[in-house]
C-alpha cells in the first residue's frame, strides 16, 4: 500500500488551495518521515508573532497567548501518518490549548476571530473543498469527513479544518493543571457530522485520552528545538480522519 508522495500533495494544493489568501504571510515547511515505501510527509505553517496578547472572550478565558514561534500542522493527521507519542525531548507533539487556539483564531490585526476561517461570521457548511469561509460540518454519516487537504477555508495562519471535519485533541488538560496523564483533555473545532455550535472560539469539549470516535482526530505542532514549556508524555488512542490515496 503506497503512501502519497509530497509531489502529489503539492499538486493538490496548487490545484485547490492557491486562491485562498490567509491574513498572515504563510510560511510553509515540509518534513519527511519514514523511508522507502513507508515514507510520508507533513506540511507545517509557521505561527509567529510571539508574545501576542491573550483572548479574553473565548474559552478558556484567557487563551491564545504564546511566547514563542512554533509550527502547526497545515492539515489534520491522516490514518497513514499517525505518531501519538510525546516526551520531554519531542520535536513533534499535540498542541497545547494556547498553541491550538492561536493558530486557529488569532488575526493579523492583533485581535481574535470567532471562527478558524479568519472571520467573525460562521463559515458555510460544505462536504469538501478549499473555498475561503467554508467548513466541513453538517454532513451525514454516509458522507463522512473530507480529505485532509480539501477540508474548507484556511485560518489566518494558513491551517485548514481547525473548524469542522474532525474534533481535535489538545495536549493540555481541560482544567489547565497538567498534572495527570489520565485526566480529560480538551477537544476543539467541531466535526463533519456536527452542527455549527462547536465551531466558535468560545466552545470546547472534553474527554478522557482513551476516548475514540469517528468524529475525533488530531494535528501535530512542532518547535525547532525542545523547549522547557513542553509537557509530559501523552499517549492517545484516536480514530483518525480518513484520507484518499492520490493516484497522481
Amino acid at each position: 500500500m503506497k503512501l502519497p508522495t509530497h509531489s502529489s500533495i503539492s499538486l493538490a494544493v496548487l490545484a485547490g488551495i492557491s486562491l485562498v489568501t490567509p491574513a498572515f504571510a504563510v510560511v510553509t515547511t515540509t518534513d519527511t518521515f519514514g523511508s522507502g515505501g513507508n515514507a510520508f510527509t507533513m506540511d507545517f505553517v509557521t505561527v509567529g508573532n510571539p508574545g501576542n496578547t491573550a483572548d479574553t472572550t473565548g474559552a478558556p478565558n484567557p487563551a491564545g497567548s504564546v511566547a514563542y514561534t512554533y509550527r502547526m500542522g497545515s492539515y489534520e493527521v491522516s490514518e497513514d501518518m499517525a505518531n501519538p507519542f510525546r516526551n520531554s525531548n519531542a520535536k513533534y507533539f499535540l498542541p497545547s490549548e494556547n498553541e491550538w487556539y492561536k493558530a486557529a483564531y488569532y488575526s493579523s490585526s492583533g485581535t481574535y476571530y470567532n471562527y478558524a476561517t479568519g472571520s467573525d461570521t460562521a463559515p458555510t457548511a460544505v462536504a469538501s473543498g478549499t473555498v475561503g469561509g467554508t467548513s466541513v460540518y453538517g454532513q451525514t454519516f454516509a458522507t463522512g469527513p473530507a480529505d485532509i487537504i480539501s477540508a474548507g477555508g484556511l485560518s489566518s495562519y494558513g491551517t485548514m479544518a481547525q473548524g469542522g471535519n474532525a474534533f481535535e485533541w489538545m495536549e493540555s488538560e481541560f482544567d489547565g493543571v497538567n498534572d495527570s496523564s489520565g485526566s480529560s483533555r480538551g477537544l476543539r473545532g467541531g466535526s463533519w457530522n456536527d452542527n455549527s455550535n462547536n465551531l466558535p472560539a468560545s466552545l470546547r469539549n472534553l474527554n478522557a485520552p482513551t476516548y475514540e470516535n469517528l468524529s475525533v482526530g488530531f494535528r501535530v505542532a512542532s518547535v525547532s528545538e525542545p523547549s522547557a514549556v513542553l509537557l509530559t508524555m501523552l499517549s492517545v488512542s484516536v480514530c483518525l480522519t480518513r484520507r484518499r490515496r492520490s493516484t497522481l
